[in-house]
């Protein structure tokens, strides 16, 4: 049975975001999770950190509304024509049944996401995402090594809430941040020392959005037994001073013996905080991230 004080996750993929979820389950790309529902278009995956998952028989034929808002956090990944679908589901499962979802759309080979005018649904802006709602969307460029960075950002988010921590987070803090705003940025560094481990994670943010139009920051920091209190400190200090003054910033700690580099971890939320190419050099300019 699962443990019910934990938050329940689930994965779920839709279109060709379903196939890369069976194949997230096949790997166990570090994600520990069995596949609860299935069917030609969608694939539903428990995440269960290792422990044992109530299969809750009924799984097979119940509705997918029903399954996944049985949930605590919703992973979708979604491709473009599945975009309406993914959308409408999130915020339905979101608004009735409290449930976070993140929505990681992967883009077309233009780099957009193509949504029918007629249903108010805006490239930019996806105002289709309820603000009230814990629901963001996270863009995944097609260039990129979809299945390896999802099951990074998947299994780094799902540690954060799963595993006991020196400076806890949970599953309100990040409904708390997911609500600052419609899009979401998720970062990672690494490294051996602090200093490494914040150059990781900020050169790979300087990249991908913009820090002024930050609204919301959950920081997560793992590292050996020599990460201290103050090291953990300057990370958080250091990751934020760029963000907007008024942004809502939450971070926690853990240490755990046997690491011996320091990992950080960040779910960005706002509006229009993705960099377009042609923005890019120029908000890199602006920044004033400190190290």
């Amino acid at each position: 049975m699962s443990n019910p004080g934990r938050p329940e996750i689930f994965v779920a993929g839709f279109g060709t975001g379903a196939d890369l979820v069976r194949r997230l389950a096949v790997s166990r790309d570090g994600i520990a999770g069995d596949v609860i529902y299935t069917d030609r278009r969608s694939c539903v995956i428990s995440i269960d950190d290792g422990q044992s998952v109530d299969m809750r028989a009924p799984c097979c034929v119940k509705g997918l509304f029903e399954l996944l808002g049985s949930a605590a956090v919703v992973f979708m990944i979604s491709d473009c024509k599945e975009c309406i679908r993914t959308s409408r589901l999130a915020t339905r499962i979101a608004e009735e049944s409290g449930v976070a979802v993140m929505v990681f759309m992967i883009e077309d080979e233009d780099g957009q996401l193509e949504m029918p005018d007629d249903l108010g649904l805006h490239n930019c802006d996806h105002e289709w995402i309820c603000e009230r709602s814990s629901v963001v969307v996270v863009d995944v460029p097609s260039d990129l090594d979809d299945e390896l960075r999802l099951a990074k950002m998947i299994v780094c988010i799902s540690k954060m809430l799963l595993e006991p921590s020196t400076i806890n987070l949970d599953l309100a803090d990040l409904r708390t941040v997911m609500r600052c705003g419609t899009e979401a940025c998720i970062i990672s560094g690494t490294g051996r020392s602090p200093e490494l481990a914040l150059q990781d994670a900020l050169d790979k943010s300087l990249s991908l959005m913009a820090p002024s139009r930050v609204r919301g920051c959950l920081l997560h920091i793992t590292g050996g037994l020599n990460l201290t209190l103050r090291d953990a400190n300057l990370i958080a200090e250091s990751m934020t001073g760029a963000l907007d003054q008024h942004a809502n910033i939450i971070w926690g700690m853990r240490v755990r013996d046997e690491l011996d580099v320091i990992e950080i971890t960040a779910v960005l939320t706002g509006k229009n905080i993705k960099l377009q190419s042609s923005r890019r050099s120029s908000e890199k300019r602006a920044c004033s991230w400190r190290v």
